[in-house]
């Protein structure tokens, strides 16, 4: 971690992957956002996710934050168990899904733009910190980002006091995005989302979009979010202490 020049990060793996095997198709969303699947998951998942971050908290005091990335059902409902919440330092919350949305099948644009609307919006009311990849779910689907949900979805962050990822991994927001976060005033997170060791502290898209937004090094202290959550942890008794 030093020799990326960090002094702390945070671990937030997927919170969907839990309830689940690995040989389950857990990137399917009428498989992992089933509401009766995931309740009869929920005991699972939450033994897994005790372990899981028992784990992490092991090495809190060289700076490892406990987060979790957690996704969030068609009808508005995160995917985790309510004790577990509680206990991160970092809640994520994604949209990685949308209805009848994919590379193969897109429904009519407003239809899609209103349900990310919709979902987002209920999305950024649950107590979470960050908001991971904003406007991901368009690209990954093989869709320009409408221009419609971008002051919405700043408005609704800004109100529930929750910061915006600039996400190295999936290459998202852009540039237009983060200048309308800057003159809004809403807090903007930095995250590399890694997926391997060479990913982890690089922080070059970063820099490249926000240095195309007029941002120095000055001005990142008054822009970029910085984790209140911490408690002492005890997974153990199910509660704070």
């Amino acid at each position: 971690m030093s020799k990326r020049g960090l002094k702390r990060f945070a671990v937030t793996d997927h919170s969907t992957h839990f309830y689940f095997d690995a040989n389950d198709p857990i990137w399917k969303p009428d498989f992992v956002l089933n509401s009766q699947r995931i309740a009869e998951n929920q005991d699972k998942a939450t033994k897994s996710m005790r372990k899981h971050l028992s784990m992490i908290h092991n090495f809190s005091k060289k700076g490892v934050l406990i987060g979790m990335e957690i996704d969030v059902t068609f009808n508005g409902d995160l995917v985790i168990p309510p004790e577990i919440k509680d206990k991160l330092d970092i809640a994520v919350g994604s949209v990685h899904w949308l209805p009848g949305l994919s590379k193969e099948n897109k429904p009519p644009l407003k239809k899609v733009v209103r349900k990310f609307l919709d979902i987002t919006s209920i999305l950024l009311e649950k107590d979470i910190d960050i908001l991971a990849h904003p406007t991901g779910v368009f690209k990954k689907n093989g869709l320009i980002v409408p221009k419609e949900v971008v002051d919405p979805i700043i408005k609704a962050a800004i109100a529930n006091n929750v910061a915006l990822e600039i996400n190295a991994h999936h290459k998202n927001p852009d540039a237009f995005f983060v200048k309308r976060c800057l003159d809004k005033g809403a807090i903007l997170s930095i995250g590399t989302d890694s997926h391997s060791l060479e990913d982890f502290g690089d922080f070059s898209y970063h820099k490249k979009i926000l240095s195309e937004c007029g941002v120095n090094e000055n001005d990142l202290k008054g822009i970029l979010f910085s984790p209140t959550r911490r408690k002492e942890f005890s997974l153990e008794k199910g509660k704070n202490r």
